[in-house]
């Protein structure tokens, strides 16, 4: 993406907080352990902001070759949609599962009465995630295994 684009889904601002700390968060069991256990072992309720992170990946059309060209799959789209009107579709429906996601676990915190910020990005997690981090200057990053085992994971 050229603009960088994010979105303050919570932002429950801690007044001089010790620590930052991030906990990037999908639909995954693993993302869950994770969020659990930053909760129980490393958050103090007393000192530290949480910064949740999503990213939801840039939505995009399938393409088939014809004529050597690479063209949008339209034939694939509901029915009346144009390709743009889809991509907002996906797109709108992608933000509002992020956004609902973000939203819970930021819930979550709240009840624990942690500081919290949810933050939902576009893009790839490799780039956006870190990107983020950087700007936040976040003390510490949580985050789940995603089911990959201890080489797997040094690959990514």
């Amino acid at each position: 993406m050229t603009e960088e684009q994010h979105e303050d889904v919570i932002h429950e601002p801690h007044h001089n907080p010790k620590r930052l700390i991030g906990i990037a968060i999908d639909e995954s069991a693993h993302s869950e352990f994770a969020f659990n256990w930053a909760l129980k072992n490393v958050i103090d309720v007393d000192h530290d902001q949480v910064i949740l992170l999503n990213v939801r990946p840039i939505p995009t059309l399938p393409v088939f070759p014809i004529g050597g060209l690479m063209h949008p799959l339209l034939h694939s789209s509901p029915i009346g949609t144009t390709p743009t009107e889809w991509l907002a579709r996906l797109e709108d429906e992608a933000k509002t599962q992020s956004h609902n996601l973000l939203k819970r676990f930021g819930m979550a915190l709240l009840k624990q009465n942690v500081s919290c910020r949810a933050i939902a990005l576009i893009g790839d997690p490799r780039e956006e995630i870190p990107k983020k981090v950087a700007e936040l200057k976040l003390d510490l990053l949580v985050l789940g295994s995603r089911g990959m085992g201890n080489l797997t994971r040094y690959d990514i």
